[in-house]
Parts: C-alpha cells; structure tokens; sequence
C-alpha cells in the first residue's frame, strides 16, 4: 500500500503523536498519515492527512525518507505498507482528532523515547533529535 506519515511539530519543537483506534498499529502511539489516494501525489496526501487526522494546517513539508515495514499482528491482516515520510511544523496545537485516534499528546522527542513505542516510530524520533 502507497502511503505517506508526517512527524509534525510545532514551534516548541514538541512532536505530536496520536493513538489509533484501527489495525495497524491500534492502540499504538504514532505519527499522521494514511494511504495515497489513486491519482493523488504524495505531498498532496501529506497535506490531506494532517488537516484530516488532526485539524491542523501544514503550510511547509519537508520531505524526508522512504519507509517500508509489514505490519504482521497475529489475527490481523497482513499489511505492506511502502511509505514517504515528512516532516511538517505547525503554528497551532489545538488538534481535533478524526475517528480513526482515540487521544494525541504533544511532548518533546525526549520524553517520547521513554514511552513504549513501535521502533519505526522510535528511529524518527532519535532521527530528530540527532539532527537537532
């Protein structure tokens, strides 16, 4: 599956992570995104997915890697998922969740990285900091 996540921050340079509801990842901590709609570019997508999962504008997206992971949770369909990861800051943290998350949280990488988090989710998040 084409899909995209963003690492959003905002300007105290906090990352906003949101829990899922759905496979994968339910009841996980993770970034924006979803999958690329046929016809649609990527940083179209990317755009789409923060106002969509969190009522936020992203003026500036910065792209930053490509991702592939499998997600293979025991009864759970199997998921490929092929993904461009970017990176947006936002001005706003009034976040308005869609159904698909059940909560967000606004921390610093930092205080992410002492959560239980996927290791995809991790890497970013130490990415960040060593670029910081």
């Amino acid at each position: 599956l084409p899909c995209v996540d963003i690492l959003v921050t905002n300007k105290a340079n906090e990352v906003l992570l949101i829990k899922r509801k759905n496979a994968p990842a339910k009841d996980e901590w993770w970034i924006v995104g979803g999958r690329i709609l046929f016809g649609e570019k990527r940083i179209d997508t990317a755009k789409r997915k923060v106002i969509e999962e969190c009522g936020l504008k992203a003026d500036s997206i910065k792209e930053l890697t490509d991702f592939e992971f499998v997600f293979n949770t025991p009864g759970e369909q199997i998921i490929h998922n092929v993904s461009t990861i970017y990176e947006t800051q936002v001005d706003s943290n009034q976040v308005q969740l869609d159904s698909q998350s059940s909560e967000y949280k606004w921390k610093s990488a930092e205080e992410w990285l002492k959560e239980p988090l996927d290791d995809f989710i991790k890497n970013l998040l130490i990415n960040k900091i060593q670029k910081s």
